[in-house]
């Protein structure tokens, strides 16, 4: 009866993506998040620096950057020095990707947000590669997420682990 419990208990953890940890809370202070990585993060932290702060085409000027990479994956956060209006939503998320592929804005956990998922390849006899980008916007914080070269369920797992603290 024990081992048929363990076994039971065992099959309602959701299960974790092959390759990704435990989800670890990372990020600058105020403007922390979770997210599960291939491996433990390597850190690199920027701003506020004259040099960093720049104006994007949609209005808001960035006071810090912050940003993390782990093999293929790369979570960055940019904290503003305003406010804007949530009309704006569209055109600041889409400022804040780096491809030209364009998704839909939706609503993730409360948050304008943007996902796009795109395939590539050098030539048909090549591999195709997988991407991802996920921004969110929170107040005057925007969160990007980028997953290279990877599956599209790893690149969706990733997406799903992320929560802001």
């Amino acid at each position: 009866m024990i081992a048929l419990s363990a076994v039971l208990l065992a099959g309602c953890t959701p299960a974790r993506p092959t390759g990704l940890l435990p989800p670890s809370v990372q990020g600058p202070r105020g403007h922390e998040f979770a997210i599960s990585l291939p491996t433990p993060p390597k850190t690199r932290t920027t701003g506020p620096d004259p040099t960093v702060i720049v104006v994007t085409k949609h209005g808001p000027d960035i006071r810090s950057v912050w940003s993390l990479e782990n093999h293929g994956v790369v979570v960055s956060v940019y904290e503003l020095n305003t406010s804007i209006a949530r009309s704006r939503a569209a055109p600041l998320l889409r400022s804040f990707l780096w491809t030209k592929v364009r998704g839909s804005v939706s609503s993730w956990r409360g948050h304008p947000s943007e996902t796009v998922h795109f395939s590539y390849s050098a030539s048909p006899s090549k591999p195709t590669y997988n991407d991802g980008e996920f921004v969110i916007w929170d107040h005057r914080t925007v969160f990007t997420v980028i997953v290279a070269g990877r599956s599209d369920s790893f690149i969706q797992s990733v997406f799903d682990s992320f929560r802001i603290t």
